[in-house]
């Protein structure tokens, strides 16, 4: 099984991290999530030991806050009984939100998470999405979790900066895995602090870099052709998350573009 995310984030690669996985060379020293966001990926690698180390990053400073710090204050035997004795609605919780009800910082950052549409901060709130985010599951997910980034024989790093600041700092160094998910190139520009990508930006920076790189992206000719001289692969899947006015589940297009071959 998977190792999963207690987040929803919009573009979480949580169920397709073996086709991520078959691109990893043998040995590798480091991974770095450079826009971690739900960080299912990192997490993978880093529940797999994979790697010596898995460096996480994100332009989010509260999402990054949670997974230093917010992750580890959440009371689950509080949380439990907040959100699941009887059978609670959005209106319930939005009012006990509002008025704190003893809520820490995690806490609060993982119910607004789970109760909008993929965890977007402009989602809409409803007891179907309630029903599907917040379940006994997430709270054993957060167990799990907390156990992955407290042993202490993970080498982990987090950082609140703006990409280019982390290639600058890990640029040289050739026995690194870098794992690129940028918000998505149709992106309408209201998702989180990355939504503006500079994409010829990105692709001059990721130039520099010593080591291997994977990135994930959705399919677009304009992404294919800026990209071209690099190795792309197209593949398609069905939105585990879609918004629930949908009859039809969504079928995903994305790339995955490398700087190396399989073999390498």
């Amino acid at each position: 099984m998977k190792f999963i995310s207690p987040l929803s984030w919009p573009g979480g690669k949580a169920k397709h991290f073996d086709k991520i996985k078959a691109l990893l060379p043998a040995k590798f020293d480091k991974f770095i999530d450079l826009f971690c966001g739900g960080a299912s990926v990192g997490l993978n690698v880093l529940d797999q030991q994979l790697c010596n180390k898995v460096v996480f990053n994100d332009l989010h400073s509260d999402l990054i806050n949670f997974w230093r710090e917010g992750i580890h204050l959440i009371e689950l035997d509080y949380l439990q009984k907040l959100a699941y004795s009887n059978s609670k609605t959005i209106d319930e919780m939005k009012e006990k939100i509002a008025n704190d009800y003893c809520l820490n910082t995690g806490e609060k950052f993982l119910i607004k998470n789970a109760l909008t549409f993929n965890g977007k901060e402009w989602g809409t709130w409803t007891d179907k999405i309630l029903q599907q985010n917040f379940n006994f599951n997430k709270l054993l997910i957060i167990q799990n979790v907390r156990k992955l980034l407290v042993d202490l024989k993970n080498n982990i790093e987090f950082y609140n900066l703006d990409y280019k600041n982390i290639i600058n700092k890990y640029y040289m160094d050739k026995n690194i895995v870098w794992y690129l998910d940028p918000p998505y190139f149709y992106n309408k520009g209201r998702v989180y602090k990355h939504s503006k990508m500079n994409f010829y930006e990105l692709k001059d920076n990721i130039l520099n870099i010593k080591g291997k790189w994977i990135l994930s992206i959705d399919n677009s000719e304009f992404i294919k052709d800026l990209f071209k001289e690099f190795n792309i692969n197209e593949f398609k899947w069905v939105y585990s998350s879609t918004n629930y006015h949908n009859k039809k589940p969504k079928l995903g297009q994305e790339l995955i573009i490398t700087n190396f071959k399989e073999c390498d």
